[in-house]
C-alpha cells in the first residue's frame, strides 16, 4: 500500500463520517461546495408524442456503465467494476422515483443513500450517487450517451463520475411513460466487501 493511500485510509478512518453533496458524493478527503439541486439539463430533446417502443432497462444500465468507463479511461483513470449489489440498490431507487414521480437523492419518505446502502448490506463511507431524468423516448444507446455527457458537463456530477478513489459502480434505469430515470451509485474499494 502506498504511503498516500495508507494516509488517506487513516484519514478516512479518523474522520469516520461522510460528506453529502447534492450529487451525494461522500468524500472523506475533501470538503466540496454543494452543487445546485438536480434539474433538467439544457438542450434536452422535446417530449415524445409517439408510443414508447421496446426498451431494455438492463441494456441501458450496462451501456451507461460502459460510457462511464470510456470517459474515465480517456482521462487515464481506472475503469469502474460493475457491482451487482450497487446495481440492485440503484435499480430500486430508479424504480421508486418512477413509481412515486419524484426526482431527488432522498425519497419522499426520507430514505437517504446511506440508508439505501445499509439496506443492501453496505456502509455509506466512500459512496456517491448521480441522478438523471429525461422526458422523451430515447434508445438505450442515446440514453447512455446523453446521461454520461450531462454528468460530465455538470461539475458536481463529474466529480462523482471521475473520482479516482471510486472503484465500483452500479446503475439502475426505470421508465414511466416518456420519463426515464437513471441512478448511478459509486463506491470505493476499501468499503465494499463482496461487491
Amino acid at each position: 500500500m502506498s504511503k498516500s493511500l495508507a494516509a488517506a485510509v487513516i484519514i478516512l478512518l479518523i474522520v469516520g463520517g461522510s460528506i453529502y453533496l447534492q450529487t451525494n458524493h461522500i468524500n472523506p478527503f475533501t470538503y466540496l461546495p454543494q452543487p445546485p439541486e438536480p434539474n433538467n439539463f439544457p438542450n434536452q430533446p422535446q417530449l415524445s408524442t409517439t408510443t414508447p417502443r421496446n426498451f431494455n432497462e438492463q441494456t441501458a444500465a450496462q451501456l451507461i456503465h460502459q460510457e462511464t468507463n470510456r470517459e474515465r479511461t480517456s482521462r487515464s483513470l481506472t475503469a469502474l467494476t460493475w457491482s451487482p449489489r450497487l446495481a440492485e440498490a440503484a435499480q430500486e431507487k430508479a424504480e421508486e422515483m418512477a413509481q412515486l414521480g419524484y426526482f431527488s437523492h432522498n425519497s419522499p419518505t426520507g430514505v437517504t443513500l446511506a440508508e439505501r446502502l445499509q439496506a443492501h448490506g453496505m456502509n455509506n463511507l466512500g459512496a456517491g450517487e448521480n441522478l438523471y431524468l429525461t422526458y422523451y423516448d430515447p434508445t438505450e444507446t442515446e440514453l447512455a450517451t446523453e446521461t454520461v455527457q450531462a454528468w460530465i458537463n455538470s461539475p458536481g456530477h463529474a466529480t462523482n463520475l471521475l473520482y479516482p478513489a471510486f472503484w465500483y459502480e452500479g446503475v439502475g434505469v426505470a421508465r414511466q411513460g416518456d420519463e426515464t430515470y437513471v441512478v448511478a451509485i459509486y463506491k470505493t474499494a476499501a468499503f465494499l466487501p463482496n461487491p
